[in-house]
């Protein structure tokens, strides 16, 4: 008989976690497992993304945090009545602990998936330190970066069991470009031969997009005739701190941003470089997508950027635009046949040792060990 375990998340809306639970469960064995999701605020489009694959979705209606909203949460656990809770993400893992509380005879995953938040937000690390107290209740903690876990344990976290999942790719969704054409380059006007440099990020202040677009500046000085493709939600238009900053650098010709898109692997495709210039991440979702579609990556060393992209790619430290910069500028200035080997080798790491089907099989295992 399959063990029913229910997945508690935040929300269902794009983000890595989200993308991480649906690649999963995507692929997770339905003969050993089976899974149930709850959505903490709602149902967006990772969830619907998710019942396309035949796991029950639950979108809470009301607030976790209101009378209404905890009753709703304990008729759905009740309706399901699972032998496994695995939550993603802080608020979460409260809802799990009070569930767990109640419920003593289930069995209790967390699943952290950020680096230093207590950096940003104030409240999410008031919740941080007090998980910290209750970490020795759950059966296991999933992590999914070693720097986030050596974080974790000097805040003071003590659980009984730490297990390292990093996260899964799907190399058949995200491949190298197959032709010289890219169908991008004429939706923006862009001419055929143009380089692109990419950046795949929401709009928030651990992504540093006012780093990116000052290492564009430089950039531009050198190759003035490079496109800068900017992707993600919140990075539209409308972004008038994003569009204040490309119109001070004078980039309005080279710079666009297309907001959040559902055709991101076929764009990644396209790129050139892919930069990540973030200062706080665990492990970089997007970072890994590139390097699946065969393309060099030039990334922040945080988290675990350096260990996911190895020797196929270039690192550099954070808050810099000029070490962004000279990392792509040393790229472009290299033929294209190199280009495109570096960006193989990074898809062959990929392949090796971060697939989405070896990912999947990890969970899988470790909740029929449970």
């Amino acid at each position: 008989m399959s063990k029913k375990v229910l997945h508690i998340i935040t929300s269902t809306n794009v983000g890595g976690a989200e993308s991480m639970l649906y690649k999963y469960l995507a692929n997770s064995d339905r003969s050993l497992l089976n899974h149930h999701v709850i959505s903490l605020s709602g149902l967006g489009n990772i969830g619907l993304k998710i019942r396309s694959v035949g796991v029950p979705v639950y979108a809470l209606s009301s607030s976790i945090y209101s009378i209404r909203g905890l009753k709703e949460l304990h008729s759905v656990f009740k309706s399901i009545d699972p032998n496994i809770i695995q939550s993603w993400l802080y608020h979460s893992d409260f809802i799990s602990l009070l569930l767990k509380v109640f419920n003593p005879n289930v069995i209790l995953c967390w699943n952290i998936r950020s680096y230093k938040v207590c950096r940003y937000k104030v409240l999410t690390c008031f919740l941080v330190r007090l998980l910290a107290l209750f970490s020795r209740i759950p059966n296991v903690v999933i992590i999914n970066s070693i720097a986030s876990q050596e974080h974790h344990k000097k805040i003071g976290y003590k659980p009984k069991r730490w297990e390292y999942i990093p996260n899964g790719f799907d190399t058949n969704l995200f491949k190298q470009k197959q032709d010289l054409s890219c169908n991008l380059k004429r939706e923006l006007g862009i001419h055929p031969d143009a380089l692109l440099i990419g950046m795949v990020a929401r709009f928030s202040s651990e992504k540093d997009h006012k780093t990116f677009l000052h290492a564009c500046f430089l950039i531009n000085n050198i190759f003035p005739d490079v496109h800068y493709i900017l992707i993600g939600i919140n990075v539209d238009s409308s972004n008038t701190d994003l569009s204040n900053i490309i119109s001070e650098l004078h980039l309005n010709s080279r710079v666009h941003l297309l907001g959040e898109r559902d055709d991101v692997q076929s764009i990644m495709s396209c790129f050139d470089i892919a930069c990540s210039s973030s200062i706080d991440e665990a492990f970089p979702n997007v970072v890994g997508e590139a390097m699946s579609s065969a393309v060099p990556c030039v990334v922040t060393n945080v988290g675990d950027s350096a260990l996911l992209v190895g020797d196929t790619g270039m690192v550099v430290e954070s808050k810099s635009p000029k070490k962004i910069a000279d990392a792509c500028i040393e790229l472009l200035k290299k033929p294209e046949y190199i280009r495109r080997q570096i960006g193989l080798n990074a898809r062959q790491r990929i392949i090796d040792n971060f697939s989405i089907d070896q990912i999947s099989s990890r969970y899988d295992q470790i909740y029929t060990e449970l």
